[in-house]
Protein backbone atom coordinates (compact mmCIF):
# COMPACT_ATOMS: atom_id res chain seq x y z
CA UNK A 1 0.00 0.00 0.00
CA UNK A 2 1.45 3.36 -0.53
CA UNK A 3 2.02 6.15 1.80
CA UNK A 4 -0.97 8.43 0.69
CA UNK A 5 -3.12 5.16 1.17
CA UNK A 6 -1.98 4.62 4.61
CA UNK A 7 -2.55 7.66 5.74
CA UNK A 8 -6.05 7.88 4.66
CA UNK A 9 -6.64 4.85 6.21
CA UNK A 10 -4.84 5.55 9.63
CA UNK A 11 -7.21 9.04 9.07
CA UNK A 12 -10.27 7.26 8.27
CA UNK A 13 -9.52 4.84 11.37
CA UNK A 14 -9.39 8.13 13.91
CA UNK A 15 -12.71 9.30 13.00
CA UNK A 16 -14.03 5.94 13.37
CA UNK A 17 -12.77 5.81 16.84
CA UNK A 18 -12.37 9.75 18.05
CA UNK A 19 -15.55 10.57 18.09
CA UNK A 20 -18.65 8.87 19.91
CA UNK A 21 -22.37 10.14 20.58
CA UNK A 22 -25.32 8.41 22.33
CA UNK A 23 -27.87 9.65 22.36
CA UNK A 24 -29.95 12.27 21.66
CA UNK A 25 -28.76 16.10 22.79
CA UNK A 26 -30.85 17.64 25.84
CA UNK A 27 -31.96 21.46 25.15
CA UNK A 28 -30.85 23.22 28.49
CA UNK A 29 -33.13 25.74 27.87
CA UNK A 30 -36.11 23.54 27.11
CA UNK A 31 -36.12 21.69 30.39
CA UNK A 32 -36.59 24.83 32.16
CA UNK A 33 -39.55 24.76 30.40
CA UNK A 34 -40.84 21.66 32.75
CA UNK A 35 -43.74 22.83 35.10
CA UNK A 36 -44.76 20.27 37.79
CA UNK A 37 -48.74 19.49 37.50
CA UNK A 38 -48.88 21.56 34.04
CA UNK A 39 -46.66 19.81 31.13
CA UNK A 40 -47.80 16.60 29.53
CA UNK A 41 -45.64 13.21 29.10
CA UNK A 42 -46.94 14.16 25.26
CA UNK A 43 -45.34 17.04 25.22
CA UNK A 44 -42.17 15.79 26.91
CA UNK A 45 -42.22 13.27 23.94
CA UNK A 46 -42.56 16.29 21.46
CA UNK A 47 -39.54 17.99 22.93
CA UNK A 48 -36.91 15.19 23.95
CA UNK A 49 -37.96 12.29 21.94
CA UNK A 50 -38.38 8.86 22.79
CA UNK A 51 -37.04 8.25 26.46
CA UNK A 52 -33.27 6.26 26.95
CA UNK A 53 -35.43 4.56 29.92
CA UNK A 54 -39.03 4.05 30.77
CA UNK A 55 -39.20 2.79 34.06
CA UNK A 56 -41.20 2.83 37.97
CA UNK A 57 -39.39 4.75 40.89
CA UNK A 58 -38.46 1.98 43.07
CA UNK A 59 -38.02 4.19 45.72
CA UNK A 60 -40.99 6.49 46.56
CA UNK A 61 -40.98 7.12 50.12
CA UNK A 62 -42.44 10.75 50.49
CA UNK A 63 -45.01 10.17 47.78
CA UNK A 64 -48.55 10.31 48.17
CA UNK A 65 -49.71 6.66 48.93
CA UNK A 66 -51.34 4.62 45.82
CA UNK A 67 -50.07 7.25 43.55
CA UNK A 68 -48.65 5.43 40.27
CA UNK A 69 -45.60 7.12 38.87
CA UNK A 70 -43.92 6.52 35.49
CA UNK A 71 -40.17 7.49 35.40
CA UNK A 72 -38.78 8.75 31.69
CA UNK A 73 -34.44 9.27 31.81
CA UNK A 74 -33.05 10.89 28.99
CA UNK A 75 -28.73 10.30 28.78
CA UNK A 76 -26.73 12.36 25.91
CA UNK A 77 -22.82 11.42 26.01
CA UNK A 78 -20.52 12.96 23.29
CA UNK A 79 -16.84 11.95 23.28
CA UNK A 80 -13.77 12.91 21.61
CA UNK A 81 -10.49 10.91 21.46
CA UNK A 82 -11.67 8.28 23.54
CA UNK A 83 -12.47 10.74 26.34
CA UNK A 84 -15.68 12.17 27.70
CA UNK A 85 -16.23 15.47 27.41
CA UNK A 86 -20.29 16.15 27.85
CA UNK A 87 -22.76 13.90 29.70
CA UNK A 88 -26.56 15.06 30.31
CA UNK A 89 -29.39 13.88 32.12
CA UNK A 90 -32.77 13.98 32.29
CA UNK A 91 -35.44 12.55 35.02
CA UNK A 92 -39.22 13.11 34.68
CA UNK A 93 -41.55 11.37 36.63
CA UNK A 94 -44.91 11.35 35.91
CA UNK A 95 -48.32 10.86 37.91
CA UNK A 96 -50.99 8.31 37.22
CA UNK A 97 -52.75 11.43 34.64
CA UNK A 98 -49.59 11.76 32.71
CA UNK A 99 -48.50 15.13 33.70
CA UNK A 100 -44.56 15.87 35.31
CA UNK A 101 -44.78 15.23 39.38
CA UNK A 102 -41.12 15.88 39.56
CA UNK A 103 -37.73 16.22 37.24
CA UNK A 104 -34.29 16.69 37.31
CA UNK A 105 -31.61 17.81 34.64
CA UNK A 106 -27.82 17.47 35.46
CA UNK A 107 -24.82 18.12 32.90
CA UNK A 108 -21.05 17.62 33.48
Amino acid sequence: MTRPAWMALALLVMLQVGCATVGQNIDEAQTKAIEKNKTTKAQIEQWFGPPTQKSIPTDQSGMPAGLKLEQYTYVYSSSLAGLVNTVKTLVVIFDDKGAVYAHAYAEK
